[in-house]
């Protein structure tokens, strides 16, 4: 959600996780499992998570929310190209650089596919193995 994102870019990490993890609880009871907005905040969740070093909590965030795109949109869909992104980011700062790679290819792979030539999300998925 919005706030959760502000809270971030303000370095009040503390907070958003507190802020996501709610809304996330009450979207997990109100929502169908595989709603975006439910693997959009846990997404958001990783995010926070890796930001604050607890890299082995947001893996799994990462790869919750992915399970989720991967069984609600089309195979090409850029969400699972960012959440390929965002899990291989986690997983090379676990050292874990040869799964990394391969989500990162993947996420390049359905980048080329589904966005525009010059997107900055292609720019970054290509650069992070610079």
């Amino acid at each position: 959600n919005i706030l959760s994102w502000c809270l971030r870019l303000q370095g009040k990490l503390a907070e958003a996780i507190q802020l996501v993890t709610t809304c996330l609880g009450s979207w997990k009871q109100s929502l169908p499992p595989l709603h975006l907005h439910v693997a959009l905040a846990v997404g958001l969740l990783g995010v926070c998570l890796m930001q604050t070093g607890r890299l082995e909590e947001a893996e799994g965030r990462f790869r919750e929310g992915l399970d989720i795109e991967r069984k609600s949109l089309q195979e090409n869909h850029p969400n699972i190209a960012n959440s390929l992104y965002q899990l291989g980011d986690c997983l090379h700062r676990r050292g874990k650089d040869e799964e990394a790679q391969k989500l990162l290819q993947e996420a390049a792979k359905i980048q080329s596919f589904s966005l525009p030539q010059n997107h900055p999300y292609k720019i970054f998925t290509l650069t992070l193995w610079a």
